[in-house]
């Protein structure tokens, strides 16, 4: 009987301790940590005094406004704990982000996507277009402008704007602008023609301009400069060679005199593509 007992009290101390150690790796068992966003941090040019302060929708990033500020009231260890305390142009419940530098003579500006309209009652509406944006990433800002001239060619303009580099010269902002990137694009019957360059910053030139006639061919050209030298030729060349224009020859060469030959209606489509093109670059740049 002892041996018994002993057997069976040693097959309920197993089991015990078996069962035992299964509830135990599912108490140790855990959902892992959420990941914790950082905290924004101002850069240190934040706290030399008044600035231009965006307010941002936490939500979309755009920028409603931007107001003077200073980082003891703005900053999210100043009173107001980064937040802006009331609505404001259209947006509640905003983030306080440092978007500009005062310029030397205590001015203080900045860049938003509201816009404001007033209608013949005198109503006053605002819409933000999403034109600026904050970018949580990098504490930077990316402005985004489109306009459309006469002939409807458009124009994009996509920029970097980073608040510590603003009006290092204490007068412009634009030395916080970097990366532009510029698109120019037009269309005539049917044709397009699509014009893209990139500048590190505001000062310099741009280093390469991608021309494409959709389609058809690509040129490229390492200054503007060298694009409104060249660009039209380079065309011609290329209608040449693909048989789309005839080789010019001396009238005096044939007794009966040469008659010009219309040129297809492709080639007189891209010759007054690449006008526009050449014209925008002397514009702009």
């Amino acid at each position: 009987m002892k041996r018994i007992w002993f057997g069976l009290l040693s097959g309920l101390l197993v089991a015990l301790s078996l069962s035992s150690a299964a509830i135990a790796e599912e108490v140790v068992a855990e959902e892992p940590a959420p990941v914790v966003e950082p905290a924004y941090t101002p850069p240190p040019e934040a706290l030399e005094g008044v600035g231009g302060w965006a307010v941002v929708d936490p939500n979309t990033g755009n920028v409603h406004g931007v107001i003077v500020c200073t980082n003891d009231v703005c900053g999210p260890s100043g009173s107001w704990g980064g937040k802006m305390p009331i609505d404001y142009m259209g947006c509640s419940g905003c983030d306080l982000r440092f978007q500009t530098r005062a310029t030397a003579d205590g001015n203080v500006a900045g860049w938003h996507g509201t816009q404001t309209e007033i209608d013949s009652d005198g109503n006053v509406s605002q819409t933000n277009d999403g034109s600026v944006k904050f970018n949580s990433s990098d504490n930077s800002f990316t402005i985004e402008n489109q306009s459309v001239d006469g002939n409807g060619s458009k124009v994009k303009r996509k920029q970097k704007l980073v608040p510590e580099k603003t009006a290092t010269d204490g007068e412009n902002l634009s030395t916080g602008i970097v990366d532009i990137e510029t698109s120019f694009e037009s269309e005539v019957d049917g044709e397009k023609v699509i014009a893209e360059t990139v500048q590190e910053n505001f000062e310099t030139k741009p280093a390469v301009i991608d021309v494409s006639v959709e389609n058809w061919r690509r040129f490229q050209y390492e200054s503007v400069a060298a694009l409104k030298s060249d660009l039209s030729d380079d065309v011609e060349a290329a209608f040449l060679a693909e048989g789309l224009v005839a080789q010019e020859v001396e009238s005096e060469a044939f007794e009966q005199p040469v008659e010009p030959i219309e040129p297809p209606r492709f080639v007189q489509t891209v010759r007054e593509l690449t006008k526009r093109v050449v014209d925008f670059f002397s514009r702009w740049f």
